[in-house]
This record gives C-alpha cells, structure tokens and sequence, in this order.
C-alpha cells in the first residue's frame, strides 16, 4: 500500500490488532450489558455471573458468543475500509499539491512571459534603452504631471557626430558597437527615475523629472564629457552634439521634441560637440 499521507500517518500507525480487539471489547461489553438487563431489569433468579456463563433461553450463550464474532468482524472490517480511505485521502492530497504546484509553476512562467514581452514591447533591441513608443508614454505622462502638478522636468537630445563616416569607415558593426558604447554611458550615468531612448537610429532622448534647463545643462555637460573621454576601438574617441531643453506652459509631446531638436540643430550649426539650450 502507498505510504499515506503524513497528515494522515497518526491514523494509519494503529497496530493491526486495534481494531479487532476494539470489536472484541465492544461485544464483550454487549454481553455483560445483556446478561445485567436479564438480571436487573427482567428480574431473572440467577447472580450476574451465572447469568454470563449460563445463560437462560432467551439469550443463549451462541447468541452472545455471535454478538461477540459479529463486532470482532466489523473490527477488522473498519480497520479495512480506514486504511482505504487514508489512502484515498493522501492520493487526493498528494493530487492536489501536484495540481497546486503545476498551476504555480504555470503562473510563475506566464508571469515571466509577459514580463519579456513587456520589455521587448518596451525596449530597443540593440541597447536596451526604452524605443519610441514607450519613450512617447513615459513622456506624456510627464506632460500631464507638469499641467497638473507643476512638476517640471527636461528633455535632452543627443546626436552622435560624423556617425555616417563611422559606419562608412568600419561597417555597420563598428557602427553598432558606437551606437552600444553610447547607451552604456547613458544607462550608467542617469538616475533611475529618468528615462532614456533610443529615438532612431544614431539619436538619443533623456527625459529628466523634476529638473529645469540650468540643473539639466549640469547634467548634459558631464555625459558629454564622458562620451568624449569614452575610448571605441577601433574608432577611438567620439563626440556628440546636444540640444537641452524644459517643459513651458502648453506644451505638448509635439512642441517639446520640435524644440530639443532645434536646440540639436543649433549645436550642429554652431559646430557640433557642444550643447545648446532653448
């Protein structure tokens, strides 16, 4: 038989010989209680002990004696049907956490499905940062905190300069490699409660929450300093152009990114590697 249980191992440890002697000392006491109402109760001329031992007519000794084999029976027929039972029990229970463990096995691996789908949905495939889409949501939302907070925050905007001579040179790799170096920087270098992008191909946007133009220009200065400092072999070092600027009264998703990207331009114009603020 399948080991039970341990819920149920307490009522499976009876000794085999519980049950029978249990119908045993049942149906001796069904005699006893037959032979005091013979006695007591129907006023029978015989002590209590002959009445046990000889019994009258109405209740011969086979009579008791079947009582006796009947409980004794009925003591090893329970001790059957408990251990069936116990083991049903325990096949029910043991079904019942596998069952419990598959659907959390199953949950857990759903869970971590729409969390990768969440992040591929969310994330560029070649840095990691967030793509246009959730970039375009996380600055919405910092939009309507503005109108309806006052929460002030920045957007940069960053262009790797002389990118097409980079890939034209090395091949598209190396250019991929830049592309890789200038997220890293990024990633390392922001807070985790600002939000990086890769906007299209060599083009990058960081917003910056609760953040004015003056404390974003701190910002910007010290991630350009690092990307010019920043060795890409076989390139070597790398520069970038940058346009910085804050959210006015009004804005929307459209006016805000028009102006860091004149704000980029101007740097362009004005001789790439260096930030510009509108």
């Amino acid at each position: 038989m399948k080991q039970p249980h341990p819920e149920y191992q307490r009522f499976a440890s009876f000794r085999p010989a519980f049950f029978p002697l249990a119908g045993f000392i049942v149906g001796i006491m069904i005699w006893f209680i037959d032979a005091f109402i013979d006695v007591y109760l129907l006023d029978e001329e015989q002590s209590l002990i002959e009445n046990i031992l000889t019994p009258d007519e109405s209740t011969e000794f086979w009579m008791r004696s079947l009582v006796l084999i009947v409980f004794v029976l009925m003591g090893i027929f329970s001790r059957h049907v408990l251990l069936k039972q116990i083991e049903l029990d325990s096949l029910l229970m043991d079904y019942q956490i596998h069952l419990e463990s598959m659907i959390r096995e199953r949950t857990e691996s759903l869970q971590n499905k729409t969390r990768e789908l969440e992040l591929l949905a969310s994330t560029d495939s070649l840095t990691g940062l967030l793509n246009r889409r959730k970039f375009s949501e996380t600055l919405n939302l910092e939009i309507k905190r503005f109108i309806r907070y006052k929460k002030a925050f920045s957007l940069i905007n960053i262009d790797i300069d002389h990118f097409k001579k980079v890939n034209d040179t090395y091949g598209h790799d190396i250019g991929d490699k830049v592309i890789t170096a200038f997220a890293d920087i990024l990633k390392q270098n922001i807070r985790d409660s600002d939000s990086a992008a890769r906007w299209g191909g060599e083009e990058f946007l960081i917003l910056i929450i609760e953040t004015r133009a003056e404390e974003a220009i701190e910002i910007t200065e010290k991630l350009l300093a690092l990307i010019r400092e920043t060795q890409i072999e076989p390139v070597g070092n790398t520069t970038a152009s940058i346009g910085v600027t804050s959210v006015r009264q009004g804005d929307t998703e459209e006016s805000i990114l028009i102006r860091s990207d004149q704000a980029l331009y101007k740097a362009k114009d004005n001789g790439r590697n260096r930030i510009e603020v509108l």
